[in-house]
């Protein structure tokens, strides 16, 4: 068991549940792209962790990287759209994590449409940072 997928698996349930984002994308949110695309869809992105542990309480603060891809990378309205679905999921949720881990907190650091090189068009990016502790 890893508290890092722990923590992806929570992250990609919560945007899941999300009817507003999961009517807008058709259900296309998950780990990984897909090999083609026709809709918007949302992907995780890179992660990186950092041990934080306090007062004898082993705990961890993973920032993820959320990407939102508008249909056909072609709209700068559409990928904004998106940011802000999942930043209404990301900031401040409630994750449920199984034991022997604990949520602590989910913070959404930075959230922004940036231009793809080569006119390849726009996509939605959000950086989150999910606080949890490792009670094993």
């Amino acid at each position: 068991m890893s508290l890092s997928i722990e923590i992806q698996k929570a992250i990609l349930q919560a945007l899941q549940e999300s009817v507003e984002l999961s009517n807008f994308t058709d259900g296309e949110i998950a780990e990984n792209a897909p090999s083609a695309f026709s809709r918007p869809y949302v992907t995780l992105g890179p992660s990186s962790f950092v041990e934080a542990n306090s007062d004898g309480i082993k705990s961890r603060s993973e920032t993820l990287q959320i990407d939102c891809w508008p249909t056909n990378g072609s709209s700068s309205a559409e990928a904004k759209r998106m940011v802000d679905l999942a930043y209404d999921v990301l900031n401040n949720p409630n994750l449920v994590l199984p034991s022997p881990y604990a949520f602590c907190f989910c913070q959404v650091e930075l959230s922004r449409t940036v231009e793809l090189p080569a006119g390849q068009g726009v996509k939605g990016v959000l950086q989150i940072t999910v606080t949890a502790e490792d009670h094993r």
